[in-house]
């Protein structure tokens, strides 16, 4: 008895000795993740705090109501509707968002929220709503597009994997009163975004979408006409995959911990006849780019044209590579059917790359889904990323587009590659007053370099935020609805390891039973079985969230990643798109603030409008009902979707802080005619607190 004592003794010690150092090294291991490498502080070395936000909110609440200043002094009569060419030469950055072409466009992917915000900016421009058509498996969710469908907007469910279906819907008849011989851009905006998958068992299942859809839109496009192809591809195609649990005796955290990301990485195709130095070298590997002068050999991926699978971060980002590169190939093919050869015009291409994030309201799986679950636990409040405004992505592609459209007019003059210095005899004497017209709409961007064919990455301008800065911001705005406790990156790679086994096993188990259960050359009882046998592993699948908690989000959430777009920013005279980027990230978390609180604020006034006819007794549970709606993001609601108590207002929101949780009383008031607790009705003076 005495010995099996002894022998649980040992047991029970040594369970105890291996919890202590597997606790002592989940610790060790946070301290390493959770600290900023001085090269990522080099790119960032201001944390936001709340007077930081306090700041923006006073500067966006100013620029707001001078910008709507100026939209209703536009609109009065006698005013320009736009802005004329002298403007657009000036101001090139904000311009293309503003000027209307009248051409046609196709948005495939428009039902989604960057395709979205694409064809909203269209609208803003001033385009005819009967020459845009969205193509999409599912209506818009944004509410511009939506609505611009009883203006003329044509809406066509499509499914990219179909090829048939997906011309059909490219060569539909266009409305009696919109361009329907026009010149056609095609925005191509769709993706599956399976992040979450990195074995290539599983590859097909991003590539059926990602790269098959990308190459039926090409065809497509081909057999309509189009002359302008811009493809959203995604910055993560140059990020490297990383191991981020470390062994003892490392002092930091090993190889790609830290990556400054540019167009570079691919330069065997970037940077051959488009009359532009891709990577701006020195001899000793320093690189200059936006955030100065970089020792590209240590930060910086190595360029590889033909890169090993286990290279990416995750089947995603490979196939979106692939499919960018189809799109690349794509460029100068002849497009449309023309009755001549001389009339024949060529589909130019580009690809943009926004890096890493892409953010804003109506339909983010990122900060806007941060408000909309309000509790986030989070590991990575250090990390170091840039994050890109749906605003600015979208402008970048118009951007894109503009610089397109150039080299199409010039092309489809006989003029090639853009070099205006050939004219003469390459040009027939029936064009020449065509081509003197082109050249004056262009002055001063005469000679221009080609960038057809090429990928841009884009981001928002200034220092890139840490993720902690976003939850600052966040947090200060919405008074602490929104917050993010902290819990151990270390044990949660550890669950996403397990995860991943779990998901491959019950996939390859899931993926055998089914094609049992279909197999005719089967008997009976045995496809009875796998059927059976499917429905159970169905039942112990991954949540659609929980699935997302595998371990290639670490190597696009972990990792610090700084997208460089020094490239997107040149002006369009040396090579680049003129991008700019009106909104920083502390902006753009903002604009998404605040339409969120709006929202939100609508919703109160429609519940306080149904309270008039009933006693409004529900009216806070359905409001909080309402504000814990979980969205879909890189956190994971297990910590439930209320709010903490609200810190100390400071004057950052008071003028709407009753219209949101505390504000339920208040609306239940103003709709019933009762103020019993004598609670503040009229607006508070917008004030930064002292």
């Amino acid at each position: 008895m005495a010995l099996l004592s002894l022998d649980i003794l040992w047991i029970i010690g040594f369970l105890l000795s291996t919890l202590v150092l597997l606790v002592a090294y989940v610790k060790l291991n946070d301290s390493r993740l959770g600290a900023i490498p001085t090269s990522a502080l080099y790119f960032s070395p201001k944390r936001v705090t709340a007077d930081d936000v306090y700041d923006v909110d006073v500067r966006m609440r100013a620029r707001e109501e001078e910008e709507a200043r100026v939209r209703s002094e536009e609109r009065k009569p006698g005013k320009k509707e736009l802005v004329n060419d002298a403007d657009i030469q000036g101001n090139e950055g904000e311009s293309v968002v503003k000027v209307k072409t009248g051409r046609r466009y196709i948005v495939v992917g428009g039902g989604g929220f960057l395709g979205g915000w694409i064809v909203t900016k269209l609208l803003q421009r001033g385009e005819d709503p009967h020459n845009i058509r969205i193509l999409d498996i599912n209506p818009p969710i944004n509410h511009v597009p939506r609505d611009a469908i009883s203006q003329g907007l044509q809406f066509m469910k499509t499914d990219v994997t179909k090829a048939d279906a997906l011309e059909e819907a490219f060569l539909a008849p266009w409305p009696s009163n919109a361009a329907s011989s026009g010149p056609l851009t095609v925005f191509h905006t769709a993706a599956n975004i399976r992040f979450y998958e990195r074995s290539e068992r599983f590859y097909s299942r991003s590539t059926a979408v990602n790269v098959v859809g990308t190459q039926n839109v090409i065809n497509a496009s081909l057999k309509a006409g189009a002359d302008v192809l811009v493809y959203t591809s995604s910055g993560s195609v140059g990020v490297k995959s990383g191991c981020y649990l470390t062994a003892p005796w490392q002092t930091e955290v090993g190889d790609h911990f830290v990556q400054v990301v540019d167009d570079s990485f691919d330069a065997a195709d970037q940077t051959s006849g488009f009359g532009i130095a891709n990577d701006d070298s020195s001899s000793n590997g320093a690189r200059n780019t936006r955030y100065g002068v970089l020792d590209k050999t240590k930060i910086r991926p190595k360029g590889r044209t033909n890169r090993a699978h286990s290279d990416f971060f995750s089947n995603y980002a490979r196939s979106k590579l692939t499919a960018e590169r189809l799109v690349r190939d794509a460029n100068k093919s002849p497009t449309g059917s023309p009755a001549s050869q001389e009339k024949r015009r060529f589909l130019h291409t580009g690809c943009i790359r926004p890096g890493n994030g892409v953010y804003g309201p109506r339909g983010d799986i990122l900060c806007g889904a941060y408000l909309a679950r309000g509790t986030n636990p989070t590991w990575i409040p250090n990390v170091v990323q840039s994050f890109i405004y749906v605003e600015n992505a979208a402008e970048a592609h118009l951007c894109y587009e503009k610089r397109l459209i150039e080299a199409s007019d010039i092309e489809s003059l006989g003029l090639k590659h853009s070099r205006y210095a050939t004219l003469g005899s390459k040009i027939d004497e029936s064009d020449r007053e065509k081509v003197l017209e082109v050249l004056e709409k262009q002055r001063p961007s005469k000679r221009m370099p080609d960038v057809s064919g090429q990928a841009f990455c884009v981001a928002d301008p200034g220092a890139p935020p840490t993720f902690g800065d976003v939850y600052v911001a966040l947090e200060t705005l919405s008074e602490g609805v929104c917050h993010f406790p902290l819990m151990s990156a270390t044990f949660m790679l550890f669950i996403a390891y397990l995860f991943e086994a779990w998901y491959t096993v019950q996939q390859i188990l899931a993926s055998t039973f089914q094609a049992a259960s279909q197999n005719t050359h089967l008997s009976s009882p045995i496809r009875y079985v796998a059927s059976k046998l499917l429905h159970v592993t169905q039942y112990f699948a991954l949540s659609s969230t929980l699935v997302n908690l595998q371990p290639p989000l670490f190597s696009l959430t972990s990792a610090h990643l700084v997208f460089d777009d020094s490239r997107a920013r040149l002006p369009p005279s040396k090579g680049g798109l003129g991008y700019k980027g009106r909104y920083n990230t502390m902006e753009g978390l903002w604009k998404t603030w605040e339409e969120w609180d709006r929202d939100k604020r609508k919703e109160a006034e429609r519940a306080a409008q149904r309270a008039r006819l009933g006693t409004g007794d529900d009216l806070a549970s359905e409001l909080n009902a309402k504000s814990s709606t979980a969205g879909v993001s890189m956190s994971f609601g297990w910590f439930g979707g209320g709010a903490k108590k609200k810190p100390q207002m400071r004057g950052v929101k008071a003028s709407r802080a009753v219209q949101a949780g505390v504000g339920v009383a208040k609306v239940v008031a103003a709709a019933t005619g009762e103020n019993k607790e004598n609670i503040p009705v009229a607006p508070v003076e917008v004030a930064k607190a002292q």
